[in-house]
């Protein structure tokens, strides 16, 4: 009767009736038997005791065919370039994905068919043995395959959107600190404190509130176009240069 590892695919040795070891990482099984027959099923062993079982894990039977949206979860054709329910892009540029791996695949490795998967690949969501694997920073899983073909400048929808908002801030500030040193609002609502204080709050928060959002486009596990750049340093300046003015203003009192 032959007996296969669960975790490695090798064979396994049987020691006794009751337990069998693996030669290539020294595991130790337990052998299971039928209660009606009395035998042991061809082919099963379960980890002794004290051991991680391998062979009791629950195994997920996917469609080899469908792949996983890292953002939203949703199922897209393997061939597909971007979620359909959510837009983002299956490259390394989205690889903050928050879908946990299955404890025990049902597939093979993409490479290597006679293999056993240990987890799938973050882009293709193909199967990736140990030798195929490569950890990237984040616990990020990539095949060799899409790691030769390296990250675009494409960010993903979510954070295209945030850095068009921080833009959005950011020139609505210029605007408010060039009227602003322009005398233009004082003109307008005069030099009481209700209207300084009115002026003030009405460029504070919004400068407060771009760096806020520019900041949450950028990702230091994927690369930043020089537009997200682009948007943190501009609202940073204009944030900068109010409260500068703010404690201009102060220290003449």
């Amino acid at each position: 009767m032959e007996l296969i590892c669960p975790d490695c695919r090798a064979e396994l040795t049987v020691v006794d009736p009751h337990s069998a070891t693996c030669p290539g990482h020294d595991g130790r099984y337990q052998i299971l038997f039928d209660r009606e027959l009395g035998a042991a099923q061809p082919g099963t062993a379960a980890a002794a005791p004290g051991v991680e079982p391998a062979a009791g894990l629950a195994e997920i039977e996917e469609d080899p065919n469908i792949k996983h949206c890292a953002t939203c979860d949703a199922p897209n054709p393997l061939t597909a370039e971007r979620c359909g329910a959510c837009g983002d892009r299956f490259t390394l540029l989205n690889l903050s994905a928050r879908r946990p791996a299955p404890s025990r695949l049902n597939i093979t490795c993409a490479q290597h068919p006679e293999v056993q998967a240990v987890t799938r690949c973050r882009i293709c969501s193909k199967g990736v043995c140990a030798t195929c694997d490569f950890l990237l920073p984040g616990n990020v899983h990539v095949c060799p395959s899409c790691l030769e073909t390296g990250p675009s400048d494409e960010i993903s929808p979510r954070r295209r959107n945030l850095m068009i908002g921080a833009f959005v801030i950011a020139s609505y500030c210029t605007v408010m600190l060039f009227l602003l040193l322009s005398r233009t609002l004082h003109r307008m609502f005069g030099n009481s404190e209700g209207a300084n204080m009115l002026i003030g709050n009405a460029i504070l928060w919004p400068s407060i509130i771009g760096v806020g959002v520019a900041f949450s486009a950028v990702d230091r596990r994927l690369r930043n176009s020089m537009g997200i750049r682009a948007a943190v340093i501009w609202n940073g300046v204009n944030a900068g240069i109010f409260l500068l003015l703010m404690v201009i203003g102060m220290s003449r009192r």
